[in-house]
Parts: C-alpha cells; sequence; structure tokens
C-alpha cells in the first residue's frame, strides 16, 4: 500500500492539528483503513482509519488459552481462567480490553484471541504462509520445521507456490478487506534466512505480496516477523520492495549502569544504530513485534527462552522503560508489539520448545505485574511528544559495574577475594605420556599425550565428572581427535594442553590454559573451580579454515535428563555471568561454567531427545574468524570461563556463581 499524498500533506501542517487523548495528533483527513505517513521532520507515524497519528502499541498472545504445559498436559491460565470466570470466556474478554486500553496499548499483536478483535483495538492476521506450505512435504521445503522457530523455510521455486499463495490470500485476505480495525498482514513468523540466497527472498517477498494485494488492497503488508536481525541485507533489501512496513523479532541489552540498549550481552553496537542500519537497507518503517525482559523473582526458572533477564521486577521495569523509549525515539518506528500478555508455564511448554520465563504482563493467576503495567500506562499517555524525543542520554558506567573481561582480570579478582588455591597444584607426567593435574581441595584432571580430549577425566570429592575438551567450528564442528602437548608452568601455576584435529586437508591445532582457581577445603567444601582459556587456534592445514569459533566443553559421565526435569539456572541475568549447568537430580553432583568473557558467542548446555549432550560455550569475534594456512587466532586472555564440579545441588550451584569473580 503506498502513503496517500493527502495524508503526507496534511500531516506536514505544523504540529498537524491540536493535541487529542494520549498525545496523539489528529488529521482532518481520514481514509477509514490504518495507514502510514512520514511528516517533515522525516518521523514516521501509523495513521488511523479516523486519521490520527500515532504509535502502534500491541501485546502479542493476549488469550484466554494461554500455553500449553506438556509437563502438566493442560493450560495453566485457561484453568486459572475458567476458575475466576467460572467459564465465561466473555467476561475475561471485557476484563483483558479494559486492562489493555487501561494500560495504554492500541493493537492485538500475533496470537491474540479471535474474540478481542474489532472493540477497539486494531489486530494484525499471521498468514503462515511459508510455514504451511513447508508442511506440504519434503519437495516444499528448503529448510524443515523442527517445531520451534527458525527452523522452517518454503521452496519458492516450486511450481504451486504461487498458487498456495494465492489461494490462502484469496481465503484469508479477502474477507478482511473492508475491516477497519486490521492494521496489516504478516507474512510469518521467524522463518530460517540462513543459507537463503537473493532469488529465494525475491521470490519469497514479492509473490506473498501480490497476492495479499490482489484480494486485500485495502491494508499494510508487514513482512515476514525476522528472528532478530541477522538476515542478510539482501532479504531486507527484497521486503523493502514490496512491503509496507518490514517486522523483526529482537530481545536486546539493557545496560542500566549506561542507560543504554546494545544488540546483546557482550556487543558494543547500539541497538538503535544495527536497527537504523537495516532501515537504511530497506527504506521502509519498522515495527518490532518481540521484545520483553523476564526477571527471575516472579518464581519462574527463566532459563528457556529469548533475551536478558533482571533479578528484580523494579529491575525490568526499568529495562522495559528504556527499551521503550529507545524504539519510541527513533523516527523510522512506527510501532512495537510487547512479548507477551502471560507468563509461562514453570515446568516449560514442551520438550521441542521448554520456555518458562517470565515475560507476561500478568501471571497464570491473571495478576497483572503492577510496577511493570503502572510504567506502560504512564508512557503511553505522552506517545507524541515521546515519538519527536531523542534517544535516551548515554552515560558512563562505574569502574565498580564493570566484571572481568580477560583472564588476567578474572585471575586478579579471584586471587583478591581470597579463592584461589590454599597449597599449590601438583603437576605430574609419565614417560608414556599420562598426565595429571590435582589440588589439595581434591580436584584431579589427568589426560595423556595423544587422547582424544584435552582432559579424559575430571574428578572432585571421589566423584567421576567426565571429559573437558575442546572443539572448533569451521564449516562443521569438530572435537579436538588428539592431544599433542602438555606443559606446566609452576610460575602460573597452569597447565597448557593442546589438541589437533584434523578433516582432508584442512588441519587445525587449538592450544587452552588451564588454572585451578578455587577449592580451599575450609572455605568451600562442595565444589572445585579451575579456569580455561583458549590461548590460540593454529591452521596448520593446506587450505583455508572460515568462520570459525573455538569451543570449550563439559561433558558428564552420567546420562543426563530432560532440562525440565532438573535444576537450570536462569541465562543472561543481568549482573549475572553467562553460566549454565549439568545437574544430577538424584544427588545433586553437577558440572557448570560462567563467564563475562566478550567473544562468548552462545552459553547453552542443553540436550536431544535422544540423550545426545551439547555443552556449548564458544568463543569468537563478531562475525567468527578465518585462518589462512599458518595463521592463528590469539584471543590474548579474552576467550575464557571459570569451569566448577560439586556436589550439594542447587546451593552448591548458586555458591559457584556468587563465586564467581565481580
Amino acid at each position: 500500500m503506498k502513503t496517500s499524498l493527502s495524508i503526507i500533506c496534511l500531516l506536514a501542517v505544523v504540529a498537524l492539528s491540536s493535541a487529542i487523548a494520549g498525545g496523539i495528533s489528529a488529521i482532518s483527513a481520514a481514509t477509514g483503513f490504518w495507514s502510514l505517513s512520514q511528516d517533515t521532520d522525516g518521523r514516521w507515524w501509523a495513521v488511523s482509519p479516523a486519521g490520527e497519528a500515532t504509535f502502534l502499541r500491541g501485546v502479542d498472545h493476549a488469550n484466554w488459552n494461554g500455553h500449553y504445559c506438556e509437563a502438566l498436559k493442560t493450560l495453566p491460565y485457561r484453568d486459572e481462567n475458567a476458575k475466576r470466570f467460572g467459564g465465561d470466556r466473555a467476561a475475561w474478554v471485557e476484563e483483558t480490553l479494559s486492562r489493555l486500553k487501561e494500560w495504554g496499548f492500541n493493537a492485538l499483536g500475533a496470537g491474540c484471541s479471535r474474540e478481542l478483535e474489532n472493540r477497539g483495538l486494531a489486530h494484525t492476521v499471521q498468514l503462515e504462509m511459508g510455514q504451511r506450505f513447508c508442511k506440504l512435504g519434503p519437495d516444499y521445503e528448503l529448510s524443515h520445521f523442527e517445531g520451534r522457530p527458525g527452523t522452517a523455510f518454503p521452496n519458492v521455486r516450486h511450481p504451486e507456490w504461487p498458487a498456495f499463495c494465492d489461494k490462502r490470500a484469496a481465503e484469508i485476505c479477502a474477507a478482511q478487506k473492508d475491516n477497519p480495525d486490521l492494521f496489516g498482514y504478516f507474512f510469518d513468523n521467524e522463518l530460517s534466512w540462513r543459507d537463503r540466497t537473493s532469488e529465494e527472498a525475491e521470490l519469497y517477498f514479492s509473490t506473498i505480496a501480490a497476492a495479499i494485494r490482489r484480494h486485500d488492497p485495502n491494508h499494510l503488508v508487514l513482512g515476514c516477523r525476522f528472528a532478530g536481525m541477522g538476515a542478510k541485507r539482501f532479504a531486507w533489501e527484497a521486503a523493502g520492495k514490496v512491503c509496507d512496513v518490514l517486522t523483526f523479532n529482537k530481545y536486546p541489552w539493557a545496560d542500566l549502569d549506561r542507560n543504554a540498549v546494545f544488540m546483546g550481552r557482550n556487543s558494543t553496537q547500539l541497538f538503535a544504530d544495527a536497527v537504523a542500519e537495516r532501515h537504511a537497507w530497506c527504506g521502509r518503517p519498522l515495527l518490532i513485534t518481540e521484545w520483553s525482559f523476564p526477571a527471575i523473582d516472579a518464581g519462574l526458572p527463566c532459563s528457556n527462552g529469548a533475551g536478558q533477564r533482571f533479578r528484580t521486577q523494579a529491575q525490568r521495569v526499568q529495562a522495559t522503560e528504556l527499551m521503550a523509549r529507545t524504539l519510541l525515539s527513533l523516527p523510522f518506528m512506527v510501532g512495537y508489539d510487547y512479548f507477551m500478555w502471560v507468563d509461562e508455564p514453570a515446568l516449560g511448554i514442551s520438550y521441542n520448545f521448554p520456555e518458562d520465563s517470565n515475560y507476561g504482563l500478568v501471571n497464570e493467576k491473571g495478576e497483572p505485574y503492577a510496577g511493570l503495567v503502572e510504567m506502560f500506562s504512564r508512557l503511553h499517555k505522552d506517545i507524541a511528544a515521546l515519538h519527536r524525543a531523542p534517544l535516551p542520554p548515554i552515560r558512563e558506567a562505574p569502574p565498580s559495574a564493570k566484571p572481568p573481561r580477560t583472564v588476567e582480570e578474572a585471575l586478579a579478582r579471584l586471587g583478591a577475594s581470597g579463592g584461589s588455591e590454599a597449597e599449590p597444584p601438583s603437576f605430574a607426567k609419565s614417560a608414556e605420556g599420562a598426565y595429571t593435574l590435582s589440588t589439595a581441595s581434591g580436584l584431579t584432571l589427568s589426560g595423556r599425550i595423544g587422547g582424544s580430549g584435552l582432559a579424559s577425566s575430571v574428578k572432585f570429592g571421589g566423584v567421576e565428572y567426565g571429559p573437558f575438551t575442546a572443539m572448533l567450528y569451521h564449516g562443521k564442528w569438530q572435537d579436538v581427535e588428539r592431544v599433542v602437548s602438555a606443559e606446566w608452568d609452576a610460575e602460573r601455576g597452569a597447565l597448557r594442553v593442546a589438541g589437533e584435529g584434523r578433516s582432508g586437508e584442512k588441519a587445525w591445532r587449538i592450544t587452552c590454559e588451564i588454572i585451578p582457581t578455587h577449592g580451599n577445603p575450609a572455605r568451600l567444601p562442595a565444589f572445585a573451580t579451575f579456569l580455561v582459556s583458549v590461548v590460540s587456534v593454529e591452521n596448520i592445514g593446506a587450505v583455508p579454515l572460515e568462520g570459525c569459533s573455538a569451543w570449550l566443553r563439559q561433558y558428564p559421565s552420567w546420562a543426563v535428563e530432560k532440562l525440565t526435569g532438573g535444576f537450570r539456572t536462569a541465562i543472561d541475568v543481568w549482573k549475572q555471568p553467562d553460566a549454565d549447568i549439568w545437574m544430577r537430580s538424584a544427588d545433586g553432583v553437577w558440572c557448570g561454567a560462567a563467564t563475562t568473557s566478550p567473544l562468548v558467542t552462545n552459553f547453552h548446555y542443553w540436550v536431544t531427545p535422544d540423550k545426545v549432550t551439547h555443552p556449548d560455550a564458544s568463543f569468537a569475534p563478531p562475525g567468527g574468524f578465518t585462518l589462512a594456512p599458518g595463521e592463528s587466532w590469539n584471543p590474548q586472555g579474552g576467550a575464557w570461563y571459570l569451569a566448577g564440579v560439586g556436589t550439594g545441588g542447587a546451593d552448591s550451584w548458586r555458591a559457584f556463581l556468587d563465586a564467581y569473580p565481580q
């Protein structure tokens, strides 16, 4: 849909007209449908059917059912609603609409109950074009849908693709074309763009957009809700050619010390700058369709699902307001959809989709998070002024707020806190190449030259924890296949181990350093720790290694349970390191790790349905590193984590996190 020239001209009139409720500017012209306009300052606005320039403010998944919990085999929020309202869905609808309007929201995002539509809030329609096409069979997909976001992409070259899109648009869009409350159509949600080409992107966007407009020329074409902002430039450009608005889901990192939103935990790129870059690529206004900041004091694990976590609801409110103000300040944003209406189940949604986080405006009992909804109510009363306001001012963080970023910083802080070994570690290596590192606290790491892991055995307190090793990603994942050296630096108290891997003409060597750091038996009887760092990665083969990342890996010797069956730490918590854990629920034996390395790219321990363990802790500069033959990557102490093994269950693991160098 093209912007009406008359509306543009009217918007250019000084202040557009007198302000109406909520700080929204009134426009004399009305099209009867939602549209878009850009004022003389270059700022984009969503324009209501009545001709009011505003900023769209939606909520995802305002739904009577809430989330299914596979472990409970029920829908906990629905069950609570049935109790509260005696099964009267109409009463729930009235309460929910009243709350949304009271809190200043003017739209329904994805996944909302149909009963809420056409009751004074704009709504959207999710067409699921690509995902539904994939479900027709293997010939209809380029990437298979695995029951979670980011795994499906349709075969847009299939001869049935255009007819499929046209039929679905005829079924859905034709019936909506005269609806004044409809904002527009989403094509899909979070497809897999990783291996796409520019031709596939053009075919995907152009075919769907044309089908929508054939059957509904009145409403906005909203793109495909990119998963994050990692889709390549050509995808954004292709979407910009045919879409009115581009949509994306992103859970960035709010730095409360600096009063700024960054792209991720260790990123130096401001979220606002990254979004501006995508806007420049596509040339269209943007709508963010998922964003949120859970807090762990809600009583939920918050161990699965996207986004940064905070310790308290007060911090959650502060981060949410900072993000909202950041979004409102961007001239090319026309709205946001907050994720989401209700919390996820404490036991997770399902095995394949185990999200269990505090994303909600309300909990599963239907109780609002007072601070959060009060903040939104206050913020949404002055939308026009906030949409014209500058980016929130960035502050300089105090030195005390900065976590250790290098091995040396971590060692210095561990030493200052009394966390280093009470007695020096001992090291022994036999003539046959077997080596053992042991400490007074009872920690032992053993391996051998020629072995397949940096340490074939990690023991503590008489418990076998399994091997520790490293891996390189170079187009495929490959563990160390052969240890080639193990040397002890007595002055530093460090074991330096090198291992190699080969695959055809590709060959590499990774060198790691292991330093015992905790284990005073009198002070920390339940666990011991050792600091591990990547010293270097070398290309010792004949061909380049491209897009590499280095991985440190802990494999427990016991069978790992389903993630919903044992203790998991909350992920990405403010003022808490990246951390994850394997824990045996029968006796509380655990092995885990934590880091504040600026080079960490992924930190997540998980297990497949067939019990294959994945202790994923990867390190690389943004985009990975590429090595020509003979070249090496030397992270200069920046790629590291603090590993721990212990007993005592969750309390011991929390003590480990408390001992992490701050």
